[in-house]
This record gives C-alpha cells, sequence and structure tokens, in this order.
C-alpha cells in the first residue's frame, strides 16, 4: 500500500482533510477492522459520508457503496443502523458478482 501511495500530493481541504501518508494508513487500518469508511467533513465542511465495500467473486474489493449527508441532517445515534443499510445492499450486489461471504 506505502508503494502505491508514494509521491500521492496531500491538498488540505478542510481542517480534518487527511494530510499524509502515514495518517491515511491509520485510517484504513481502522476502516479494514470496522467494515465500513467515513468522510467527516475531510473534503467538504458540511458534508459527511459512509462508505462500504463490495466485492467480486474473488473476494477481491471492486467497487464501493456510499451515502452522504448535509452534517445538520446527520445523527451520529443512527450511524450503526446508516452502516447496517449500506452493508446489506452491499451484501446483495456482491453476491450478485459471485461473492458469497460477505464479512460484514
Amino acid at each position: 500500500m506505502e508503494q502505491i501511495l508514494d509521491g500521492v500530493e496531500y491538498k488540505r481541504s478542510t481542517e480534518r482533510t487527511i494530510t499524509s501518508t502515514e495518517e491515511l494508513l491509520k485510517v484504513l487500518d481502522g476502516v479494514r477492522e470496522q467494515g465500513y469508511g467515513e468522510d467527516n467533513e475531510e473534503q467538504e465542511e458540511g458534508l459527511r459520508c459512509i462508505g462500504v465495500p463490495v466485492f467480486d467473486r474473488f473476494g477481491v474489493v471492486i467497487a464501493g457503496l456510499s451515502i452522504s449527508f448535509p452534517t445538520l441532517r446527520f445523527s451520529e445515534e443512527r450511524l450503526h443502523e446508516y452502516v447496517a443499510m449500506l452493508h446489506q445492499a452491499a451484501r446483495k450486489i456482491s453476491e450478485q458478482m459471485g461473492y458469497n461471504d460477505y464479512p460484514f
């Protein structure tokens, strides 16, 4: 992964933007562990996004499925509900792609 990210130029969009490979790798470790990723105003102030993986028949991540909210309409209390809905949809898509062992 570090080879892929070598030479990437990080451009700050907001105060929350990830600005280094080291920081990004830490975030990606958490994403793998929890099964979803978040953009909490990292690219644009006032915008929140949650995304989950979609797998091909070999178990390789080939796409992502996400939803975005204005931060004023996002409910932290419902985060797990949003993630569950995304995983349910991503599981169905992954199954249609031939992958029947969706891990989340």
